[in-house]
């Protein structure tokens, strides 16, 4: 019963993928009509699959960097026809299909997917693991933000290298620079220097700090408060398995009660706990906040794509008691490439997708991503970027410069999905101080006592 149901399921899959990936493979088929013939090259022709988690190409703006791409691949491997298939861009759909397909063992060629899943998928054995054929090749290797292979793959053990990242992103703070001229104040980076803004800002009318407590997701400048102050993995093991207290945790009552003294201070809009992200970045958009917290794809979602040529953008304020060495940014490298056991069904077909993820991660390869205005895994010089704005230089300073220490997403990261809901649910609550950082503390550890 058990094998008819996967069986029914599979099926469905299949008859779901033709039907949301019909535009994407129609764009491809046609880009290779106009190729030469496969025979002229001199090489058989071979073709191969990529899911994707959007929902149409011609109207996307995720995977642009990733069109272009094949398209500069193929025009130069005229028989290599590469298929982009569309799984949809809603969360719990695409990731419904990656289970079916990966309890069947049919995932596709090549997928883009949560590095997170790259650990069950390896176990399972249904995804290949590159290491043999790429893992020796040290200009390969060396094109990756150093670091970001082994953070990616280092749940799957020793000698892994199952997923290629692919995107770059950063949590930090924006800053209107127009706002900071007019009131002469440099853009802090230090807790003093910012609290100093906060109070300038305050005296002549100008929100310091927007912030949209309806959405307590929006709380991307506040995660590294902790790890400034030491929070690691293990704490988060030890606190998980009921044998460290928040209370007990330097780090976490530090970071909170550097929370609540900004909120104290009077940082934020007074209606903070009643408007939403959309409406706070709509503030600082308006001028009528001088700074706000974001990940760094933000400029997509700005709705006047001229504030990002005043915008400044760092990894926000260090604390003078801080555990760190150095000035720290929070990095992530969450979606990656991986290759389903299809891949290797065929030696020319596994051929042609190593050849395509060495272009992916060379030079021309990362050019075409970020030419594209995306942010790649891959190592670039920020001074060769061209048509950027402020804001997207310092964005990209963000992913490849040694200015800062690269932390983890910490409470993201570290804790089981079940208990991140409270995490963003306590910061906010601190900021628009409709809880304390005690009471915030308490309402964190409840959600461990009663699992």
């Amino acid at each position: 019963m058990k094998r008819m149901v996967a069986f029914v399921m599979c099926l469905i899959m299949v008859f779901t993928l033709a039907a949301c990936g019909s535009s994407s493979d129609g764009q491809t088929a046609e880009k290779n009509a106009e190729q030469p013939a496969a025979e002229s090259s001199g090489e058989a022709p071979v073709s191969f699959e990529i899911w994707l988690s959007t929902t149409d190409l011609t109207t996307d703006t995720y995977y642009t960097w990733l069109v272009k791409l094949v398209d500069a691949y193929t025009e130069t491997h005229p028989n290599v026809t590469i298929n982009l298939t569309c799984l949809g861009s809603d969360a719990d759909d695409y990731s419904a299909k990656w289970d079916v397909a990966a309890s069947a063992d049919n995932l596709p060629d090549v997928i883009s997917c949560n590095s997170d899943r790259l650990d069950e998928w390896s176990e399972a054995g249904v995804i290949v693991n590159l290491y043999d054929d790429l893992g020796s090749d040290a200009a390969f290797i060396d094109r990756f933000t150093d670091g970001v292979l082994e953070k990616v793959n280092g749940a799957c053990g020793e000698n892994a290298l199952y997923g290629l990242p692919w995107r770059s992103e950063s949590f930090g703070w924006l800053y209107n620079e127009e706002l900071f001229d007019q009131y002469d104040l440099e853009i802090p980076e230090t807790w003093d220097e910012l609290l100093h803004c906060v109070e300038v800002f305050k005296e002549n009318g100008i929100v310091p700090i927007a912030e949209g407590g309806t959405d307590a997701w929006a709380v991307w400048g506040y995660h590294p408060f902790f790890t400034r102050y030491g929070f690691t993995e293990e704490m988060a093991k030890q606190i998980q398995a009921g044998e460290l207290k928040y209370a007990d945790c330097e780090p976490i009552t530090k970071g909170f009660a550097r929370m609540q003294e900004l909120a104290e201070a009077g940082a934020f809009n007074e209606d903070c706990y009643t408007i939403s992200h959309a409406q706070a970045l709509a503030m600082f958009e308006e001028g009528k906040a001088a700074m706000y917290t974001t990940y760094s794809s933000i400029e997509p979602d700005l709705s006047n794509p001229d504030v990002a040529n005043h915008t400044r953008y760092n990894a926000g304020p260090e604390f003078p008691d801080g555990a760190l060495s150095g000035p720290s940014i929070l990095r992530k490298f969450d979606w990656v490439l991986a290759l389903g056991s299809a891949a290797k069904s065929d030696d020319a077909k596994y051929a042609a997708i190593l050849d395509f993820l060495k272009f992916f991660a060379s030079e021309e390869g990362t050019k075409i991503m970020t030419d594209a205005g995306y942010a790649p895994a891959t190592k670039y010089d920020t001074a060769k970027l061209e048509n950027v704005t402020v804001l997207g230089r310092d964005i990209n300073e963000s992913y490849v410069s040694d200015k800062w220490i690269s932390s983890d997403y910490a409470f993201i990261s570290w804790f089981d999905t079940k208990y991140t809901g409270e995490y963003c649910t306590a910061i906010t609550g601190v900021l628009t101080q409709t809880i304390t950082a005690e009471e915030a503390i308490e309402i964190l550890q409840s959600a461990i006592d009663n699992g």
